[in-house]
Order: structure tokens, then sequence, then C-alpha cells
């Protein structure tokens, strides 16, 4: 959430100063000052509080207005090439939960390993590679069969722990023990939602 553009919104709206508007909202001028620089990151239920006491109400819609495709034609090969793609597109991780919601709708447990064509080592970019590695050994984990050893964990771990979800890498939520195994710091809540 930008802090900064949602402060100035709301003193253009209020037609009011950083001072005024804090008063209004029933903090300390510092803490907005803080959020407003950068220096403190209000929580979604702080923000929202402050927002409903001016008469606000926060809308959450998503940056990518693609419309979500059949999940049976977004299988685990076409998932790779679009990580892939990530390194030249800089896309966020909601794009990649939205194509990792498609793969896993598609796929329940127990269901056959799925057939993988696209190997992780044809994605350039170690963080992705380990994320879609880690991938394809959880929809084998979820099938019951060993991980094939293309995706192993011994060629495509990170050396060093990854968070794709930006501000999530140091909270002490539970991750995901397969992702975990690549030091790719999946929240277990982010799978149990799909």
């Amino acid at each position: 959430m930008d802090t900064k553009l949602l402060i100035d919104t709301l003193l253009e709206k209020e037609e009011m100063t950083r001072y005024r508007l804090a008063k209004r909202l029933g903090i300390h001028e510092s803490l907005l000052s803080r959020a407003y620089n950068g220096n403190s990151d209000p929580g979604f239920n702080e923000v929202s509080r402050w927002l409903s006491g001016l008469g606000y109400s926060m809308l959450i819609v998503a940056d990518d207005p693609t419309p979500l495709e059949d999940a049976s034609a977004f299988d685990v090969n076409r998932f790779g090439r679009e990580l892939a793609k990530c390194e030249q597109e800089a896309c966020g991780y909601l794009k990649v939960h939205r194509m990792l919601k498609q793969v896993l709708e598609g796929f329940s447990q127990g269901d056959s390993p799925p057939q993988v064509y696209y190997y992780p080592e044809s994605i350039c970019d170690v963080r992705w590679r380990s994320f879609y590695a880690a991938t394809i050994a959880y929809l084998y984990k979820m099938a019951g069969r060993r991980t094939p050893r293309f995706a192993g964990v011994t060629a495509n771990k990170l050396e060093a722990a990854w968070c794709p979800i930006d501000k999530l890498g140091k909270s002490h939520t539970e991750f995901e023990e397969t992702f975990l195994s690549y030091n790719v710091l999946l929240p277990k809540g982010e799978l149990a939602w799909i």
C-alpha cells in the first residue's frame, strides 16, 4: 500500500494540513509524518480505521484486470513458461499467485503427478526457478510421489531465503515446508486460500 499517496489524496480531498488530518484521525502528527515519509508502515486495519473515521472505505481491486482463464488450460508447464517471462516483465506476486491458483485448482490431492515438459533450468532468474521447482515438488507431494530429479532441491535451492511477497519475509508466518526446503518463503495461508 502506498501510504504517502493515500495521505496526499486525503489531504487534497479534505483540503487540510497534515496536522489537521492527524487531529481528525485521532493520531499524533508524528505518526502520520512517519507513515508519510516511509519510516513506519501502518497495517491494513489501522489505515482502514483511519479511512472509516473520515467517512471513506477501502476497496481492493486487482492490478491485473486479465480475467482468469480456464484452470484446465493452465498447466504446470505453462506456469513455468510464464514465470520465465517474469524476469523481463518484472511481474508482481499478484500475477504469479493468480497463475499458481489456476495450476492448483486444476489439480487435486491424490491425482497423478503432472506431466512436466518445461523444466526449472529453463528459467534464468534463480528465484523464480526455485519457486517453479518447489511448485512441481508440491504437486508431486500432493500426488503422493517423490519429486522428480530435475526439480530436486539440490539443483534448485536458493542460497538465501527469499519471499516473493513484499514485506512478508521477516514476519512470523508459518511457511509451507516444501517451498521452505527450496528457501522460498511461501505462507501456508497462500496455499490454503487457493
